[in-house]
């Protein structure tokens, strides 16, 4: 373990480390996150997670996120594309070597972004 250290030739490459040591070392808390998010927690952990999972859904961060992509600058667009492709790229070749707490709760697959590159 240790801390990582990003070395980039531009913001886009360092965006693209940074997507990919996250991913190698919190991929499971992006993942509950994400589902968090998405008002979706209640797949992975059933009736307990319904509520949270009905607030969030009214909220609607994950749909306001969606939306407000499209209009960001393009450069910040770049960073966050770049981010997603270096979490997918790690996702692809570490597929076989996912967090034990993902497998543990009954996860056995953790799927990329919408935002793919």
């Amino acid at each position: 373990m240790g801390v990582p250290t990003i070395v980039a030739h531009d913001d886009t490459d360092a965006a693209f480390a940074l997507g990919y040591a996250h991913a190698e070392d919190r991929l499971y808390q992006m993942d509950v996150r994400r589902h968090f998010a998405a008002g979706r927690l209640s797949e992975w952990f059933g009736a307990p997670a319904v509520d949270s999972d009905r607030m969030m859904r009214t909220l609607g961060l994950a749909r306001a996120a969606e939306r407000q992509f499209d209009v960001l600058p393009p450069e910040v667009q770049a960073g966050l594309a770049a981010y997603a492709a270096g979490v997918n790229a790690y996702l692809r070749e570490r597929r076989s070597a996912l967090p034990s707490n993902t497998t543990c709760c009954g996860r056995s697959r953790i799927r990329g972004g919408r935002r793919t590159v």
